[in-house]
């Protein structure tokens, strides 16, 4: 069966997408670079770079969506399909975020790329900023090339079109942030067995000790129970990377440690990434990616379905005509997180037997886009005649009729009720289990405390008894002196 699912593939990714209509298209992609998450008391990261705050944007991410909005404007609106109107129509796009500062700002700064306006006074980049201010997809274009040299040092263009964006509260289940709902428990419960439990992963620690460990701490003065587990090399190379790629000033850190930088920040991508590998696909039950990915999948489905109902229909323009129907657009927008991104890659990698090796880690500003699309010159009158393409970065990682991407889809996701019943019940049983320790610890003190009481009055019953004692024999010795006396 796989083999013959690899021959699909493999014949279907022959189709010249050019020849294609777009239908509908879904891009999701990562913030622009941040800070790093974890910082001292005095705004330092663990390298000693001063930040203003944990995680937030920089001007190095905004101009990195920025850019990143040109090149989906080149492709969606200006050149490549004519998709989407030249000025923005709140009926043809949904933006949607998760609800974090660095994902609203990343998504305002894409917008202004996809719809621009005039530039200027924006935040100022120093030439080494700008260097590492390119996504990484393809932007060698003509027209994109000559809107970043009209930038020069600005970060963003002043002014902007005010689109709406929309949060998604972590509650819905739609994309996957975790830190607030009921199944927060058991992601992470399953997360670190699978890690724990993988080799390569241990492996990856082992060197990264055996390599960095000693260098790193002749720059670098570690608490005392420093003992470089998975999460503080995860806090090391968030800040290295955070740091390289906003250009801070690491020439005492490169002097001290004579660590190559380069090398350190590749191989630093290449264990975040592993670790979200291993963390979401070696979870043999794929528990943790149908709890992240079955409603953002079941999302997307629910979207392409309305428009390409609207096409075999022949009611698609009256659609994006009607001004008070704003539920089919034709594009979605997502601004999530390299989680997101993973979670979806491996998941369909997964589910639709695709080589492991195709993932990588999703970078500042990296993207995934699915379009749904059929040839111009056929009319579409069923889903089979309808094509779904998944690209990461512009690499295309497969190609597959709508019908059984909805199919497959369908056959390997849970519904909001399972997802919720599946978290309540494991909690449930993790409170009953602490419920139940809780009694055990409470008779175990009760218990002691009626011992502790008992002995107490032994003693003092022993005490009095005693004193007693002696009394009666200092009154025995006073009668027998009196009986001597007389």
């Amino acid at each position: 069966m796989n083999i013959l699912l690899v021959i699909f593939f493999f014949l279907i990714n022959l189709i010249d997408v050019s020849k294609n209509k777009l239908i509908f298209v879904e891009l999701q992609s990562r913030h622009g670079a941040r800070g790093p998450l974890h910082l001292d008391e005095n705004n330092k990261d663990i390298i000693g770079q001063e930040w203003l705050y944990p995680g937030e944007l920089t001007g190095v991410g905004q101009r990195m969506e920025y850019i990143l909005g040109l090149r989906n404007r080149y492709r969606y609106i200006t050149n490549t399909y004519h998709f989407l109107k030249e000025k923005y129509d709140p009926h043809e796009l949904l933006v949607l975020s998760t609800n974090l500062n660095r994902t609203l700002l990343s998504m305002t700064s894409q917008l202004q790329g996809f719809y621009p306006m005039i530039e200027e006074n924006a935040e100022k980049l120093d030439q080494k900023q700008m260097n590492f201010s390119t996504p990484p997809v393809n932007c060698e274009n003509e027209n994109i090339t000559k809107e970043i040299n009209k930038l020069n040092d600005l970060s963003l263009p002043y002014y902007m079109n005010i689109i709406p964006i929309h949060m998604i509260h972590p509650s819905e289940k739609i994309i996957v942030v975790y830190d607030y709902t009921d199944c927060k428990p058991i992601v992470e419960k399953l997360t670190n067995k699978t890690r724990d439990e993988s080799e390569y992963l241990n492996n990856i620690r082992k060197y990264f000790i055996g390599n960095y460990s000693k260098n790193l701490e002749k720059y670098i003065k570690f608490p005392d129970n420093f003992a470089y587990e998975f999460d503080d090399i995860g806090k090391i190379c968030d800040a290295v990377i955070a740091d390289y790629t906003e250009g801070k000033n690491l020439n005492d850190f490169i002097e001290k440690t004579t660590i190559d930088l380069n090398t350190l920040v590749d191989e630093c991508k290449n264990i975040l990434g592993s670790s979200f590998r291993d963390k979401l696909y070696g979870d043999k039950n794929k528990t943790v990616l149908l709890l992240e990915e079955s409603m953002l999948l079941k999302e997307m489905i629910y979207y392409m379905k309305l428009r390409v109902d609207a096409d075999i229909e022949g009611i698609a323009e009256n659609i994006d005509k009607n001004v008070s129907d704003y539920s089919r657009p034709k594009m979605v927008i997502i601004s999530g997180h390299d989680t997101t991104l993973a979670a979806q890659i491996l998941y369909l990698i997964k589910i639709f037997n695709l080589d492991e090796n195709i993932y990588t880690l999703p970078t500042y500003t990296a993207q995934v886009a699915v379009e749904v699309t059929r040839q111009d010159d056929i009319k579409g009158k069923k889903y089979s005649d309808y094509n779904v393409s998944f690209y990461f970065n512009d690499k295309l990682f497969f190609n597959i009729t709508m019908d059984k991407f909805i199919e497959t889809v369908d056959k390997n996701t849970w519904s909001k009720e399972q997802i919720d019943k599946f978290c309540y019940v494991e909690n449930a049983n993790k409170n009953k289990s602490k419920k139940n320790k809780l009694s055990l610890k409470t008779i175990i003190l009760i218990t002691i405390s009626i011992l502790v009481v008992c002995l107490l009055i032994v003693i003092i019953f022993l005490v009095i008894k005693i004193f007693t004692k002696e009394e009666d024999e200092e009154a025995e010795s006073i009668d027998s002196d009196k009986l001597i006396n007389e």
